[in-house]
């Protein structure tokens, strides 16, 4: 599907005001729905109000004349219908798809209200990124839904490839994970200016050497024994993990084992723990 770059215009600079002071209505409630969903139900009366306010958003767009909201609405609104006619089931990446597009509106409506540049909400960016979910069958959706996200929210495109191999009706909660677990690894190496850049860089290695492999490793697994594999340094005292001189035979030893504690917080996640984790030292 062709993509006409957006050109956002106030035609009647009240209605304009009237369609921001509803989508301000309706975005709190949008997601209070997705965060409801997140409990794995599927509840279908929470899922037909989802599609209303969908509905109601694109409708009240059509009749303030704000045009420029309504080829991202229809997406979301088809891609709804879908969910609420159980041809595709409603997964938790979708939800954050939905409170990503949303949240980006409410910046464009106030961007255009200002006269503001748009450059950074990459509003053409995310509806090429949309426009493609119309065609998804339910196996491919989760995938390019976890892509259209790491890839508008920045993330560098190897951690985007990790998250996107994940498919089936959990794939959202993966995607959460590996998300939640990238985000410590980077405190990490805001503590140790030493190690910026490291994760990254071990995650590319893993990755090329799972491809290769004759036997590869589940991505999502691999993804998350990377993020984690330092965390346990965060239990270690400051004072050790940043000591400039020798460390005692002790302290080698509960530096050694700092793999293994993150193995252990792995092993208690369902579909993460591959029992591994063998508190030798750090490569």
């Amino acid at each position: 599907m062709a993509t006409q770059q957006l050109m956002p215009e106030i035609i009647d600079p009240i209605a304009f005001q009237d369609f921001r002071d509803a989508v301000s209505d309706y975005a709190p409630q949008l997601e209070q729905l997705v965060c409801q969903l997140e409990d794995g139900s599927g509840n279908g009366e929470k899922i037909a109000q989802l599609f209303r306010i969908l509905h109601s958003i694109k409708g009240d767009a059509s009749l303030c004349q704000v045009h420029f909201v309504e080829p991202y609405m229809h997406v979301l609104e088809h891609l709804l219908d879908r969910v609420r006619r159980k041809e595709l089931p409603y997964l938790d990446v979708l939800g954050d798809v939905l409170l990503l597009v949303m949240d980006r509106l409410v910046l464009m409506l106030d961007a255009v209200a200002d006269d503001a540049p748009l450059d950074d909400l990459r509003m053409d960016a995310l509806r090429m990124r949309l426009d493609p979910l119309l065609d998804k069958s339910a196996e491919e959706l989760p995938q390019a839904c976890a892509w259209l996200v790491a890839s508008m929210m920045g993330h560098p495109p190897v951690v985007a490839q990790a998250a996107a191999e994940q498919t089936g009706t959990h794939g959202g909660h993966r995607f959460a994970d590996l998300q939640f677990f990238r985000s410590l690894a980077v405190q990490l190496e805001h503590r140790l200016p030493a190690y910026a850049g490291r994760t990254e860089r071990n995650l590319a290695l893993a990755l090329e050497t799972n491809r290769l492999a004759k036997q590869p490793l589940p991505m999502e697994q691999l993804a998350a024994a990377i993020y984690m594999h330092d965390i346990g340094m965060m239990l270690l005292p400051e004072s050790m993990w940043l000591k400039a001189g020798q460390l005692s035979d002790e302290e080698r030893r509960d530096l050694s084992a700092h793999p293994g504690w993150a193995a252990g917080l792995l092993e208690r996640m369902p579909g993460l723990g591959g029992g591994g984790g063998d508190g030798g030292p750090a490569p």
